[in-house]
């Protein structure tokens, strides 16, 4: 049993060496940290991706969980039929839904190698969702 862990180890970390730069999510599954989880939109405010009850989990195939706004509610990262998905190397596509927002795209957004959101997100009532502003952290 201690040789199958060994071999596991060495594995994780030879990918960080052979690969140093690529950027993604997580080997497996991470959470939003609870220091930089927000994102500004234009003309809702703030949205939290890290609130107790929403449970968001980032993979390297997606994101799941629920992001908050003070103002319109939930917002669904991985509704049926939709959902916004990671490539294994941080380039997010796919929409979210808020029932109070409609569909927000995650197509401009992706996750650094350091587990950062980059980019924008944007939707027809949350305008630009900004991932890179100086509040965001």
């Amino acid at each position: 049993m201690a040789s199958r862990a060994s071999l596991v180890f060495l594995a994780f970390i030879v990918s960080f060496v052979v690969a140093p730069a690529v950027a993604f999510a997580s080997l497996t599954e991470g959470t939003i940290d609870g220091t930089s989880k927000y994102a500004w939109s234009e003309r809702i405010g703030w949205i939290n991706f890290a609130t107790p009850g929403g449970n968001v989990r980032v993979t390297d195939s997606g994101i799941t969980g629920y992001a908050w706004n003070d103002s319109y509610g939930w917002i669904n990262l991985n509704p049926a039929g939709s959902g916004v998905d990671n490539d294994a190397e941080g380039d997010l596509s796919g929409q979210a839904w808020g029932e109070n927002l409609g569909y927000v795209d995650f197509g401009a957004v992706t996750i650094n190698a350091s587990g950062r959101f980059t980019g924008t997100a944007s939707g027809t009532i949350t305008g630009t969702v900004n991932f890179d502003c100086s509040q965001c952290t």
